[in-house]
Order: C-alpha cells, then sequence, then structure tokens
C-alpha cells in the first residue's frame, strides 16, 4: 500500500455497526472537514483475534490509499485502531475510554465524567456528536422536544414523578409545540401512564421504534428548548451541541455517580437549567451556539498533527 498524492487528508472511519459509535465518529469527522481537505473511508473493525493476526503477520487491508489518521468509536474497534496504526504509520484517536491502554494510541479523547488523564487524553464535556453540523438558523419558534431515558445507575427512575413534571411544564407553556420521545430504556407503560394523566392538545408523542435515525438530529436542529430526563447524558450533550436551550427533570440521584455530578457542573454554569429551578422562576438558559467539542478537538488534531494541511 502506497501514499497517494493528494492534499486531502485521508481518514480511515473504523466503524462497529454501532449507531451512537458513528455519530461520535462523524463529529470529530465533520469537524475536520471544516478546516482541511479530507477524505474519509469507512474502515469495518476486525475482531480482536483477526485484527491482531494482521498486526503479528505485517498484512495491510486491501485499500489502495493509506491513511493519515485512524478514528474509531466503540471497545470493538479498539484492536483494529491499533494494528493498523502501527501498520501503516498512522495517527490513531480512540473516542471514549478504551478498553486497552491509553498509551496503545496516539489520541485518546475522553469525557470528563471518566476522570481520565494523561499526556495523549484530551478531555470533553460529554462525547463528541454531529450535531453542530445542522444548521443553528433552522429553529422553529416556540418548538419544544422532551426526550425520555429510563432506568439507569445513575439515578433513582420514577415514572410518576417525571410525568407529574411534564404535566406541569406542558401546562405552564401552552403556547409552545412539544414532541416526545422515548427510548429503549423506558419502562414499558410510562405511555400508558402519559396518557392518563397528561393533556396531548399541545403534545405529539413519537415513540423511538416509530421513528427512524435521522428523526433525533433533525428533531434537535428545529427544537429551540429540550428537556430530558437526567440519565440521558447523550442526548443531553447533542442537545447543547444543536443550539437548544437545555432542561433536566428532577430525579433522585444515586451517590458517587461521575455523571451525577458532570450534570451538577452544568447546572451551576448555566449551561442548562433543573426543573425544579425552572419552576420557581420561568426562565430558561440562553441557548449556548459555541458549544462545540468536536470543533475544538479537530482543531487540536489540525494544529499539533497536520499544520500544513
Amino acid at each position: 500500500m502506497q501514499k497517494l498524492e493528494s492534499t486531502a487528508l485521508c481518514i480511515w472511519r473504523v466503524t462497529d455497526g454501532k449507531r451512537g459509535h458513528y455519530r461520535q465518529s462523524q463529529g470529530l469527522v465533520e469537524a475536520l472537514k471544516g478546516l482541511v481537505q479530507v477524505k474519509v473511508i469507512d474502515v469495518p473493525c476486525l475482531s480482536f483475534w483477526r485484527a491482531l493476526w494482521h498486526l503479528l503477520a505485517g498484512r495491510h487491508l486491501s485499500i489502495d490509499e493509506s491513511p493519515d489518521l485512524l478514528v474509531g468509536a466503540g471497545h470493538a474497534t479498539h484492536m483494529t485502531l491499533v494494528a493498523f496504526g502501527k501498520l501503516t504509520g498512522a495517527k490513531t484517536v480512540v473516542l471514549m475510554k478504551p478498553s486497552l491502554p491509553c498509551h496503545w494510541f496516539d489520541l485518546c479523547i475522553i469525557p470528563k465524567h471518566d476522570d481520565a488523564r494523561g499526556k495523549n487524553i484530551l478531555v470533553t464535556e460529554g462525547a463528541l456528536n454531529a450535531m453542530a453540523m445542522l444548521a443553528k438558523d433552522s429553529k422553529h419558534h416556540n418548538s419544544g422536544l422532551i426526550l425520555i431515558g429510563g432506568p439507569s445507575q445513575h439515578y433513582q427512575w420514577d415514572s410518576h414523578k417525571i410525568i407529574a413534571q411534564i404535566k406541569l411544564l406542558t401546562e405552564a407553556t401552552d403556547y409552545c409545540t412539544w414532541v416526545l420521545s422515548t427510548s429503549r430504556r423506558t419502562p414499558a407503560n410510562f405511555l400508558e401512564l402519559l396518557y392518563q394523566q397528561v393533556s396531548t392538545q399541545h403534545l405529539e408523542i413519537a415513540p423511538y421504534h416509530a421513528v427512524n435515525e435521522d428523526w433525533l438530529p433533525d428533531q434537535l436542529a428545529q427544537a429551540e428548548v429540550v428537556w430530558l430526563s437526567p440519565d440521558s447524558v447523550s442526548m443531553l450533550y447533542e442537545a447543547l451541541t444543536a443550539g437548544c436551550s437545555v432542561g433536566v427533570f428532577d430525579l433522585e440521584a444515586k451517590p458517587a455517580s461521575a455523571i451525577v455530578q458532570s450534570t451538577h457542573e452544568l447546572i451551576l454554569q448555566h449551561k442548562i437549567v433543573r426543573f425544579s429551578d425552572w419552576q420557581s422562576k420561568q426562565h430558561m438558559p440562553a441557548a449556548n451556539t459555541t458549544f462545540n467539542e468536536a470543533l475544538r478537538c479537530a482543531q487540536w488534531i489540525k494544529s499539533n498533527w497536520f499544520p500544513n494541511h
């Protein structure tokens, strides 16, 4: 395999087939596209042992152009990143805390709540995402999105408490058009309880199983305001990146959770608001149109590794 003559930065995006992981790597790739000319090749990850065999045998993949940069998210991608980083000499970037030692990669981009430190670690506010690529001027006036998660290791789930807050929210903002969606973790009886207690006059229900994978990014791009259950951590950061005003419903936090602490810090920084505070003041935090962790990481990569591209 030879490096072809090109001014474009060649990126192999190592994928594991999981939508959430793809959105993370897509966020970084799209941010790099805004800084340099880029050619992206998607490479399905190999099994751990297959990737190790390639490394030990010195065998490349049969791809015409060798990479300058390898990017991957998800544990299944880690050994493939290591193997082809060694074989091609390309820089390797892993998103989220890896299952392999951090020093096996050139750069680890890890959320603050994972409490990782090292010379080759960039700490971010939440996981990267691609929401910044959607236009901020596509917001619909008085549009709101409600995102419901479910039981997690960070908060004590209480469907009745969440529904009571949704009822208060929608009644106090009857000028707003609300869309509510659930997730795979949402308890099966949640929507039944919701229909019994909350008027749907200003509330459209879109269960997660009834929408496609592009639905949520499109909704986040359009919504002025987003309310979500605090366990929905990735959605929280996607909403911030999409330039939405963000609120979190009140749930009892479980002790010693880094996720709980990171959410509390966002509240203290007035980047998001919790429901009890909003209820007393009826005030949402201003949307932050500059929150873009993917761009910050892309700028680091360009300035430190590819300043001449």
